[in-house]
């Protein structure tokens, strides 16, 4: 009787060596788990807009915004504004950028100032295993899962350098005023302001020539 059950499971084995794989996988597997990381990213920009917005009149009580240009720290200002469970160890970043609104390439101390232009900017290095190494660019999957969770919204991506002789831009040089853009799954690009390239974690994390790719998602406040 022992002989006969190892002899099935053996016969068992064999055949499921010949199973072909499922047509779905990609969708059943591959997929949720880009989602995972997109989601991180997504809802720790989402917190920090329910920040930005109770430091805002009037839901802040004042007559200016009570909040300043700074890194929002994710297990302290955020906190209160995250689900329950959220991972800070996500690798991402948040940061507030207060810029003069007629020249992007320069910050304004005063973020109170009716001449200031605020950027809500999250971002973090695309996992390798999300990262086409051939070309440097998100996989489909990555940009696929992007789409699925925002839709067409342009102001989520990768960060591109703006320059003719970088693959992953297309060979797009953009507008001669701005050095890197957001490149979202169509192809449509959101200029992220020069200020924030040159400063700020984001210079030395997103903005230098050797660096992975990032994704990024970029939210203006007047």
């Amino acid at each position: 009787m022992y002989i006969w059950m190892i002899l099935a499971t053996f016969m068992v084995l064999l055949y499921s060596y010949n199973l072909s794989v499922r047509g779905d996988m990609r969708e059943i597997k591959i997929e949720p788990q880009a989602e995972v990381v997109v989601s991180q990213l997504v809802v720790q920009q989402r917190a920090a807009r329910d920040y930005i917005r109770q430091r805002t009149p009037p839901r802040n009580g004042s007559d200016v915004i009570t909040y300043t240009s700074g890194t929002l720290g994710c297990d302290t200002d955020l906190e209160d504004y995250l689900p329950v469970g959220y991972n800070c160890d996500g690798g991402f970043t948040t940061e507030v950028y207060c810029l003069r609104k007629d020249n992007w390439d320069q910050g304004i101390g005063d973020c109170t100032s009716p001449d200031a232009m605020r950027y809500l900017i999250t971002y973090g290095y695309i996992p390798q295993k999300w990262l086409n190494l051939s070309s440097n660019t998100p996989t489909n999957d990555l940009l696929k899962a992007s789409q699925n969770i925002l839709g067409m919204d342009t102001s989520f991506g990768y960060a591109v350098h703006l320059d003719a002789s970088d693959a992953a831009s297309g060979g797009h040089s953009g507008d001669k005023n701005y050095k890197m853009a957001v490149k979202g799954r169509e192809d449509t690009m959101v200029y992220i302001p020069n200020y924030v390239v040159d400063n700020g974690n984001f210079s030395t994390t997103c903005a230098c020539a050797n660096c992975n790719r990032c994704l990024v998602y970029v939210t203006p406040f007047e």
